[in-house]
């Protein structure tokens, strides 16, 4: 007798079904092997692997390498619900979505669920009893502050934008500056031309840190000549690379001599690539390159790319630390954790012999030119 075939679920089907299983709690730790999965919904392992795409996508689970996938649902009794504030911008930025996705996953492993919202607004009218925020004082009307501080108190961390008596997380811009620096004059290079971006406005922010950090090193070392030119206005995206293009012919304009290039994100060194290219300028052998972010394309581009890595994993570490210790004590100070990044060393700086860069005039220059 032919034994009858169950019906294949369909993908929705599996997706919902399962994110169900995780939010009423059904379905916590480990999710089943793909083997299990494929035999219980009767569909492929290909099927099996993009409902699981799906699921990381959602924010419900997480992969950990070599080890498995694993539900993002608290593990613990739930103490609690933080709010994660993520503007429509922020979502077209790497940076946030693994930070997101790192958050919860340790979260969950305190036994806090984590409720994302895309306004200040949503924030406040959320059942969050404590908050992650990425936005500056510009991002509050002054009611909308007052509102946040009244109702999580010492419950409130910010990201990367720094408000003062409030706790405080974030990669140490300032420090990646230095670092960038310190790397390429180790490397012999001594006449560096510096793409910064978003310099605009009185208020400090990650880029401004940046440049800081670059402009200190290169005072404090006579030897060096430092050409910095950027920008006054928001970039993002494919403005972004446009931008790149732009300046960076205007760079090799104005600094022809320069032997390394440190662009301030991966995307401006992408353009910064396609020019010297075009130029038939040799990375590494004519001029050095030297990005930021680690993006995936980095891995791919020719030559890899040298740059710097944000430190996600210890950013949400730290954050959701100082969020356990408010919710355990509400009279508890704000904390400020300020985390190095990585760098990711590949094949696009060289190192120059010390002889070869020896500065005709001596002491350390340094200018910056703002295209608007």
């Amino acid at each position: 007798m032919v034994q009858k075939q169950e019906p294949s679920w369909p993908r929705a089907k599996i997706f919902e079904t399962l994110k169900d299983r995780i939010r009423k709690g059904k379905l916590t730790g480990q999710l089943p092997s793909l083997a299990q999965l494929t035999a219980e919904f009767h569909v492929s392992t290909s099927t099996v692997k993009k409902v699981i795409d799906q699921l990381k996508v959602a924010g419900l689970v997480y992969g950990e390498q070599g080890r498995g996938i694993f539900s993002s649902a608290p593990t613990r009794p739930l103490r609690g619900t933080v709010g994660l504030l993520l503007l429509p911008q922020h979502m077209e930025i790497p940076f946030y979505l693994h930070f997101s996705l790192r958050l919860r996953q340790v979260l969950a492993r305190h036994g806090l669920e984590c409720c994302q919202v895309d306004s200040v607004a949503g924030l406040l009218a959320s059942p969050a009893n404590a908050a992650v925020v990425p936005v500056g004082m510009s991002g509050f009307t002054p009611e909308q502050f007052q509102e946040t501080r009244r109702r999580f108190g010492n419950r409130h961390v910010q990201i990367i934008d720094r408000i003062p008596g409030v706790s405080y997380v974030s990669t140490d811009y300032y420090g990646a500056g230095m670092m960038a620096a310190r790397y390429l004059y180790e490397h012999g290079h001594r006449k560096i031309g510096v793409i910064a971006r978003d310099i605009y406005g009185e208020g400090e922010n990650l880029f401004t840190l940046r440049y800081h950090g670059f402009r200190d090193f290169a005072a404090a070392h006579a030897d060096m000549q430092v050409h910095f030119i950027g920008n006054t206005d928001y970039a993002i995206g494919f403005e972004t690379l446009n931008f790149a293009v732009a300046i960076t012919q205007q760079l090799l304009a104005e600094m022809p001599d320069n032997t390394a290039i440190f662009a301030f994100t991966d995307v401006v060194a992408l353009g910064t690539l396609t020019v010297l290219q075009r130029a038939h300028i040799r990375i590494p052998e004519d001029i050095s390159l030297m990005g930021f972010d680690n993006r995936e394309m980095t891995a791919l581009m020719n030559p890899p790319l040298t740059t710097m890595e944000e430190p996600v994993q210890l950013l949400a570490e730290e954050t959701v630390a100082i969020l356990i210790q408010a919710l355990d004590d509400p009279h508890a100070a704000p904390h400020e954790v300020l985390i190095p990044p990585r760098l990711i060393e590949r094949e696009s700086v060289r190192t120059i012999p010390l002889a070869a860069t020896a500065m005709k005039t001596p002491g350390a220059t340094s200018a910056i030119h703002r295209l608007d």
